[in-house]
């Protein structure tokens, strides 16, 4: 408003274009809300009009005075709600009023009238339906309180609170008791009507049976609850991209399996930086070719997580389709399989073994069993010749030749048999002085080291281990037999270390000797068993270490520098 202007004076009225509705005079000034809180009144109307050239608009018109510290009215604050709607649907009422018995008797939904004490006074033949009874006169007589008719009386408070401050509700929403006792669902539209005296004077309004609408919604709302959970706590990452190959939802598990905190940080992220550059292009075209023709992918492909990390991932693809066929989105699951590649892979290592232990064990215990058949046939006819001096020697060097063979053959089965068993994890667990295993094992190839001349060094502080003593033995017996026997040094060295524990805090050592070290076609190979090594020996000392190491959730590992050198970490199990 301009400087000057008084909002008391007809001036006011007149440049606002202020008229009482219906009206052809300016609104009356002390009827004015604006006057009226300029006098300390707080009041509102909803009879005012603004007119303008292209329309009039009816309006709600609420003012109240605000006060300084004196107690003094500062200003005035006013709201001005335009009601054109509210004035339409009331005309529209008061035109629709003759018909309205034609459609009060024959509409499809409840229409009533009650008082805010809670009785009908008016019903049409559908609302008397809906809630069971046989005509409008016997509801009307049978329900004396309508909220003895809410499943929850509560509401029925509010509906009425609703009422009295709005003056309608729509789509107020309540369980209703029907006269057999049963629970329906409804859904009313109300408005208050007043009396003379401005206060309510009844509610009148629609009502309409929605049980089945509510069933069907919980039904739908249970439906995606499973499959929410369902979607939830999948051992599999599921997801949704759009058209652009941004990721829309994504369950938490995919969070988990690319490194993020939650699933929301994964929200428009584009999924082509998690495929790995191997697969790119490979996976780039196959979504291409998917969107152009709906089908779906399923397929291997190596990822990428938030950290850089790769990982083998089997990976489903379902097109949504949308409009004239396209795709609309795409539904992905993925599956880390890092654990199945590794059970793969470890398969195929024992199968590998497996085909190693059946052609070494075929061929080393055929030459003894060979030995022993053909020594015996010559016992066979040796035994059918005269008896002599010359006789009984040949007799003897073949006894000799089959208890060699048969010592052979005991030897390799044995040897299987400790393979066999050093796999697994004994239950006889204590602590280990790793250096009076050491020692222990010295002092039995002390000859050994006196006549090839060995220096073995052993660090201070080789500490415990918690394992069992035993299998502790066969590790270091073999790695420290294996480094003196193999030493081919002018001045043979070996050096038993302990290393800093791992990361993970495995207890880690080395074995070391100034040999000539392990030759580079065998290197990749001597963990195997009855692989050949240097002068043709087969053995298994070097599987069963891996294989006890193993068993404690530990790794060994051989490689060159200067020598041969073995490194093992043992964790406790």
């Amino acid at each position: 408003m301009g400087p000057g202007l008084d909002v008391r004076s007809e001036s006011f009225a007149e440049s606002m274009q202020l008229y009482e509705s219906g009206k052809e005079h300016l609104y009356p000034s002390g009827r004015s809300p604006l006057v009226r809180a300029f006098a300390g009144e707080t009041s509102t109307v909803d009879d005012m009009e603004i007119r303008r050239s292209d329309r009039t608009m009816p309006v709600e018109v609420s003012a109240a005075p605000v006060y300084d510290d004196d107690g003094e009215i500062s200003y005035v604050v006013a709201v001005l709600r335009d009601i054109t709607r509210r004035r339409e649907v009331e005309s529209a009422l008061k035109t629709a009023e003759a018909k309205y018995r034609n459609i009060f008797e024959n509409a499809i939904d409840g229409i009533f009238q009650s008082t805010p004490s809670g009785r009908f006074l008016t019903v049409n033949p559908a609302m008397a339906r809906i809630w069971g009874y046989d005509s409008p006169e016997e509801m009307i007589e049978d329900i004396d309180n309508i909220q003895g008719r809410y499943a929850r009386p509560s509401m029925r408070s509010e509906f009425k609170r609703l009422m009295s401050e709005r003056g309608m509700v729509m789509g107020f929403e309540a369980e209703m008791i029907r006269k057999d006792g049963s629970v329906m669902w409804t859904y009313v539209n109300a408005r208050t009507v007043l009396g003379d005296d401005g206060e309510i004077s009844y509610y009148e309004g629609t009502i309409e049976d929605i049980t089945a609408r509510k069933m069907a919604e919980k039904c739908i709302i249970e439906s995606e609850s499973r499959y929410r959970t369902l979607v939830e706590t999948s051992p599999d990452a599921i997801g949704m991209i759009d058209i652009d190959l941004k990721v829309t939802t994504a369950n938490k598990q995919a969070a988990e399996m690319f490194g993020y905190d939650s699933s929301d940080e994964m929200i428009g992220l584009s999924v082509l930086p998690i495929i790995g550059p191997t697969d790119y292009s490979v996976t780039f075209d196959e979504i291409v070719s998917a969107s152009r023709t709906v089908k779906g992918i399923s397929a291997e492909y190596t990822l990428l997580r938030r950290n850089g990390t790769r990982f083998p991932a089997e990976v489903s693809v379902a097109v949504v389709p949308g409009s004239e066929g396209r795709p609309s989105a795409f539904i992905t699951i993925v599956r880390d399989i890092m654990g199945r590649k590794r059970d793969e892979e470890a398969l195929h290592k024992v199968n590998a073994e497996l085909d190693g232990y059946a052609h070494t064990v075929s061929h080393d215990l055929r030459n003894p069993l060979a030995a022993i058949i053909l020594a015996s046939e010559t016992l066979e006819a040796l035994l059918k010749a005269p008896e002599s001096d010359e006789m009984r020697g040949y007799v003897n060097e073949i006894i000799e030749t089959i208890q060699d063979s048969a010592k052979r053959a005991t030897d390799l089965i044995e040897d299987l048999l400790v393979l066999a068993e050093a796999g697994q994890a004994s239950k006889e667990i204590e602590d280990v002085d790793v250096a009076d295993v050491v020692e222990t094992i010295l002092d039995e190839m002390a000859t050994e080291i006196s006549d090839r001349g060995v220096t073995v060094e052993l660090d201070e502080g080789l500490g415990t281990l918690r394992a069992n003593p035993t299998q502790v033995y066969q590790v270091f017996s073999n790695l420290v037999g294996n480094a003196i026997m193999h030493n081919d040094s002018d001045e043979p060295c070996v050096r038993v270390s302990r290393l800093a524990d791992a990361d993970s805090g495995g207890r880690r050592f080395r074995v070391r000797d100034n040999g000539s070290g392990i030759p580079e076609d065998v290197l990749g190979s001597v963990f195997m068993p009855f692989i050949k090594g240097a002068g043709g020996h087969t053995g298994i000392g070097l599987t069963i270490v891996e294989k006890i190491v193993k068993a404690y959730n530990g790794e060994v590992e051989a490689h060159n520098d200067n020598g041969a050198v073995f490194e093992v970490t043992f964790r406790e199990i």
